[in-house]
């Protein structure tokens, strides 16, 4: 008997972590990650497909979610063309851990683009700014590369890159739910 019941409870273990195994996977498979382009410029590019949702739809919500998430809408706004596309500069503060407890901020271009039932969500421009000099931009890229183009290979640089990546994911999160769900939360990011 107490074999029995050692075997099953052995048995129900692997069971919950194959179970576990597959949300782990199916929640990192949702994150956004950057990539370099043949110019060795970091990009994030999603499509999502929406169901019964129409040009106007998306545009709107998209612009009720830039209204709710960036303290300044009208100065993040680079560029709109009604049902097709909205261009947003923004930068996301403290986001990115440094050296000694040293936050840095995150400047971004992002481009959201609109067809019927999609939209496609694209971020590029990253660069990683000083909180005391916010002026000072450095591209992420050069985080990631040394001058020569190699990449580098502490884990210290990497982990700026998880960062954006990270908050990058965080930002595509909200905006699908504000989209999907019509959800319209304010927010405490600090942007430009």
């Amino acid at each position: 008997m107490y074999f029995t019941q050692k075997l099953i409870m052995r048995n129900l273990f692997i069971i919950f972590l194959f179970i576990e195994l597959l949300s782990l996977n199916r929640i990192n498979s949702q994150e956004l990650k950057s990539e370099l382009t043949d110019n060795k410029t970091l990009e994030v590019e999603k499509i999502t497909e929406l169901k019964d949702k129409t040009v106007k739809e998306i545009y709107k919500a998209v612009l009720n979610w830039t209204s709710y998430k960036f303290r300044n809408t009208e100065s993040v706004i680079q560029s709109k063309v009604e049902n097709e596309m909205i261009r947003i500069s923004g930068v996301s503060s403290g986001v990115l851990d440094g050296p000694m407890g040293y936050k840095y901020g995150l400047s971004y271009i992002i481009q959201i683009e609109i067809k019927p039932n999609k939209f496609r969500f694209r971020v590029y421009d990253l660069n990683m700014i000083g909180a005391d000099a916010s002026r000072t931009r450095t591209p992420m890229e050069l985080t990631i590369l040394k001058r020569n183009g190699k990449k580098r290979k502490s884990s210290r640089y990497t982990k700026y890159k998880i960062d954006a990546d990270n908050e990058i994911s965080s930002i595509y999160q909200s905006l699908y739910e504000s989209i999907t769900s019509g959800k319209k939360e304010k927010s405490d990011w600090w942007f430009c």
